[in-house]
């Protein structure tokens, strides 16, 4: 019964381990040294982490599908900029879409807050499976009289 009960331990860690993925992302935008632009720092916060976040910056491709609750862009230009955060993740009941103009201050941070979908029922079905499963074969594992 021990071993059952290390084996089933182990299992939960594991799981554990494989559902904590997400990782800020920070990056820089590359400066034109001739006329050094001035510039600032823009912080998009999704409500939760999604598995993958993309993001476009005036048209221009700046993350490409990364598991990510937060993204720093350092070096943008100052003024207006359209910025597009879009996802997919197999947990959520729809894909993410926002677009959203901002205004980019010099030497100033500028926060974009992303509202995410919320979770569809396969986000809680999937581990009950798993683990009904689990039980019943820990179970069945057990010699028969011994109960």
């Amino acid at each position: 019964m021990k071993r059952i009960f290390e084996l089933m331990m182990l299992v939960a860690l594991m799981m554990v381990a494989v559902g904590c993925g997400a990782r800020n992302v920070t990056l820089h935008m590359p400066q034109n040294t001739s006329n050094m632009e001035k510039t600032g720092t823009l912080i998009i916060k999704l409500s939760a982490s999604m598995d993958a976040v993309s993001v476009t910056v005036d048209g221009k491709l700046v993350v490409k599908e990364r598991n990510t609750r937060r993204i720093k862009v350092d070096g943008l230009r100052e003024g207006k900029t359209k910025v597009d955060v879009f996802g997919k993740d197999s947990d959520r009941r729809g894909d993410l879409e926002k677009t959203e103009t901002v205004e980019i201050m010099p030497g100033e941070i500028t926060d974009m807050l992303v509202q995410v979908p919320s979770y569809s029922i396969k986000r809680y079905a999937r581990p009950v499976v798993v683990g009904i499963g689990l039980i019943l074969g820990f179970l069945s594992m057990i010699p028969a009289g011994t109960t």
